[in-house]
């Protein structure tokens, strides 16, 4: 899962520097998967097989779930990643962004407000917290930001042999976080009409906290544009 988190991270480095205003979302996608499988493949002499699965969304695209489109890529919006790299079995599930050019304010707003939300989640994630707690403080920071009801899908749940496994944080009966456990966080907020942000992560529950496992920043205005 680490040699799946360093190939995701690269990737996004690779696609930033080569993808222009105007390409298709599904020229991105398919930048983005040839580079995992590429370099994947006995990357650092480890590894036996390495495929990337991604969903690619720009500006008014970006949605909760659906399938990655020809719509061109935006200069000062941002283009959302769903991405699931899998090595040798395992898996991860990250949700990166990038943006070509400037962030509009209102994306500068809305980034801010849900990294807030975000590390908010990541620093209460820790060995022995619970679960419907999390769910429940996520949800509650989005309401508060303006954006009652969001996000439609799950916060935070289980990735390893599978990218979305238990145990997932908005189930009924609950559970504890434990360490060991890697669980990807993912707060979004979603504009009507289309457009909005989704930020996500996979952690590593430690005795101390958590390892953010992706190198890749949240704050995706810190990443170099070439």
């Amino acid at each position: 899962m680490r040699l799946a988190n360093e190939l995701a991270a690269l990737a996004m480095d690779y696609t930033r520097e080569h993808m222009r205003p105007g390409m298709k979302e599904s020229e991105v996608g398919a930048m983005y998967e040839g580079f995992v499988h590429g370099i994947g493949v006995g990357y650092k002499g480890k590894v036996e097989m390495a495929r990337a699965f991604t969903l690619v969304w720009s500006g008014k695209g970006i949605a909760t779930f659906t399938a990655t489109g020809d719509r061109p890529i935006q200069k000062n919006e941002p283009t959302l990643f769903e991405i699931w790299v899998c090595v040798d079995g395992y898996w991860t599930d990250l949700t990166k962004n990038a943006c070509p050019g400037d962030l509009t304010p209102e994306y500068n707003r809305l980034l801010d407000l849900l990294l807030k939300v975000f590390n908010g989640a990541v620093s209460f994630a820790r060995d022995g917290a619970s679960f419907p707690e999390l769910d429940k403080l996520v949800r509650a920071r989005i309401a508060e930001g303006g954006y009652p009801g969001q996000p439609s899908h799950p916060i935070c749940h289980g990735v390893g042999a599978r990218a979305h496994e238990p145990p997932y944080a908005h189930q009924a009966g609950g559970g504890t976080i434990k360490k060991g456990m890697v669980l990807a966080i993912e707060p979004g907020i979603y504009w009507p009409g289309g457009g909005g942000l989704r930020l996500e992560d996979d952690f590593l529950i430690t005795e101390s906290g958590n390892e953010k496992m992706c190198t890749d920043p949240d704050d995706f205005r810190l990443a170099k544009h070439h």
